[in-house]
């Protein structure tokens, strides 16, 4: 009996094996995804690359800094996540009551426009009240601008929101991950992103988020932008940042980016 049951058993495995299956994935009662025509199922250990509950890749970058493995208010590495002004650590559809020119012009704490009129550290290009180095454009309090050139952790939405070693990358850190990094345009699903690929073969995924720029969102499913946490020195109005062409498949670094407009935010970590 136990041998004809053995036989019978192993005839379905090959009848199954033989015959493409349909196969449901389910998470908390429900099916989070369904694949049709399976020959075989594998289940492959993640192996755990976590700082903080957030997770990281290491890419072999010459400096050995840690890249999130998704955006700031992602819960995965193509989901857009929240747009941030530069400086400021509450996003698109949050309430900040510090941000007074935000409240003052829109009548709300709620953020939903990005301009001057809206921005928390400056309300104009000649008119910037922290993270300055030129004292004709100083708007903040005294004669003399403050100087500051990086974000402090308590500007920087990393440092805030994830805390511990995570923080907004330094322009010197994005540049280093163009430099070392391939680019290909490709999809995650229908989601379009950039795929970094580091010098040791692991890769990150920037998906095409776009921008918020006054009340509208724009470049969605075409470009992607990514903020640093370094401000323009000789030029305070600007920040720089990294920006991703999906058509041409090409990375940027530029200086000249108003601070005022709401970008993607992708921490870094240092390795210990």
């Amino acid at each position: 009996m136990k041998k004809l049951f053995t036989f019978m058993t192993l005839c379905l495995v090959a009848a199954m094996s033989m015959n493409a299956q349909t196969v449901n994935v389910w998470k908390n009662g429900e099916i989070v995804a369904t694949t049709e025509d399976a020959d075989s199922v594998v289940f492959v250990k993640k192996t755990a690359t976590m700082i903080d509950g957030h997770e990281y890749v290491d890419l072999g970058l010459p400096s050995g800094l840690l890249w999130a493995a998704c955006n700031i208010g992602a819960e995965a590495p193509e989901d857009y996540g929240q747009y941030y002004a530069w400086g400021e650590t509450k996003g698109y559809g949050e309430e900040d009551p510090t941000n007074t020119n935000n409240t003052a012009y829109s009548g709300t704490d709620e953020k939903t426009n990005f301009s001057w009129n809206t921005y928390k550290y400056g309300t104009g290009r000649s008119a910037i009240s922290k993270y300055c180095t030129d004292n004709a454009k100083w708007k903040g309090e005294g004669t003399e601008a403050d100087g500051l050139q990086t974000l402090t952790a308590a500007d920087d939405v990393a440092a805030t929101l994830w805390g511990g070693a995570w923080r907004m990358p330094t322009a010197e850190e994005i540049t280093e991950l163009k430099d070392n990094c391939t680019l290909e345009a490709t999809t995650i699903g229908d989601v379009k992103v950039a795929k970094l690929t580091g010098p040791n073969g692991k890769c990150i995924y920037i998906p095409m988020a776009g921008q918020r720029n006054m009340a509208a969102l724009t470049g969605n499913d075409a470009y992607a932008y990514l903020w640093s946490s370094s401000v323009n020195a000789a030029n305070c109005c600007y920040a720089t940042a990294m920006s991703f062409i999906y058509a041409t498949s090409t990375v940027n670094i530029a200086a000249t980016m108003l601070r005022y407009t709401g970008y993607s935010v992708r921490a870094v970590a240092t390795k210990e």
